[in-house]
């Protein structure tokens, strides 16, 4: 063998060997990278980001049948509070006793359902005020269940609810009981959401968890005020902020700081409305551009700390971003 062709089978052998070597290095990186991102967004405060821990697809998801569990637990809870439910309406006199201490006539109609428009709304009103006369404090009880079983297990229509209480007591006495339910609804279908079906939320709707994931990250340094925002506009509905909100890692604290705030503004004028329901015949007559001005002063008072700090304050937003020295020794 000359010298030339002993020289090319050394390089040759050489080549390998860094082409293996440099394999093995970044097959060791990988890992060290990821904790890398996942320690840059534990600094933030967040969780990585929901596009890192989905499927591949919802259709993949559906059919992989890893659902089935905790829908299945879900469905289950839904029976139990709706025999519960249904226990409290069984508790009502019946038409027989009303008739008796109410001088109910014959003709008369009852209606006891979750009205859909405010021609039902001013019925069922009239319905719970004669059991009001005969069962003041069941009716409270029924009232309070019903709206926290629609809010936690994200059944529309909880606003009629609201409206009907406002116009069968007290302005601010309701006002204050709502506000009390209202939160502890909200609070409990977190809770609900982050136990029992985050992996449901991220195999079926990746794109829009992804999206509010994303959005969530830009507002990290200001995430009660974001909350607040969100509860007063009505971009996003409420029972998709609070099945989303643990699936992205939306702090507790800092969420129920802010639904606790942010539910209030609705939640008065719907209680108020209710003191003159025989005047409203449509969500125009609810929604006038007065209470619509209302809600577009608390959402500016909600997001203007945010403005304050950003526009007028002399310090630069770099300055005030997560960075520590385990950052900086890690990139």
């Amino acid at each position: 063998m000359s010298i030339v062709d002993a020289a090319k089978q050394q390089i040759s052998s050489a080549v390998y060997t860094v082409k293996d070597k440099a394999s093995d290095i970044l097959t060791a990186a990988a890992p060290i990278n990821l904790k890398k991102q996942d320690l840059l967004d534990l600094e933030s405060g967040l969780p990585p980001s929901p596009s890192k821990t989905h499927g591949p697809s919802s259709w993949s998801y559906i059919a992989s049948f890893k659902w089935a569990r905790p829908v299945a637990v879900l469905v289950l809870l839904y029976c139990v509070a709706l025999l519960l439910l249904l226990n409290l309406f069984w508790q009502l006199p019946s038409r027989d006793t009303l008739s008796s201490k109410a001088h109910l006539q014959e003709d008369e109609e009852l209606l006891l359902k979750l009205p859909t428009n405010f021609q039902e709304a001013q019925a069922v009103k009239a319905t719970l005020s004669l059991y009001k006369g005969n069962c003041s404090g069941l009716v409270i009880v029924l009232l309070i269940c019903l709206y926290l079983f629609m809010q936690v297990f994200m059944i529309p229509g909880a606003m009629f609810i609201n409206v009907l209480a406002g116009s069968l007591y007290g302005l601010w006495g309701t006002f204050c009981v709502i506000a009390c339910v209202s939160t502890l609804g909200a609070g409990l279908n977190y809770w609900l959401a982050r136990l029992l079906v985050r992996e449901v939320l991220l195999g079926l709707f990746p794109g829009r968890i992804d999206a509010f994931g994303k959005t969530l990250q830009k507002h990290k340094q200001h995430l009660t005020n974001y909350m607040i925002f969100l509860r007063v506009t009505p971009f996003l509905p409420s029972w998709f902020i609070n099945t989303a909100s643990p699936v992205v890692g939306f702090p507790f604290r800092e969420y129920i700081m802010g639904t606790a705030v942010g539910l209030q503004p609705l939640n008065f004028i719907l209680v108020q409305a209710g003191q003159t329901l025989g005047q409203l015949h449509s969500y125009r007559d609810l929604y006038s551009f007065w209470n619509v001005s209302k809600l577009g002063v608390c959402a500016i008072l909600a997001v203007s700390p945010v403005l304050y700090q950003r526009f007028c304050t002399s310090v630069p937003r770099k300055r005030t971003s997560f960075r520590t020295p385990r950052r900086t020794s890690l990139s």
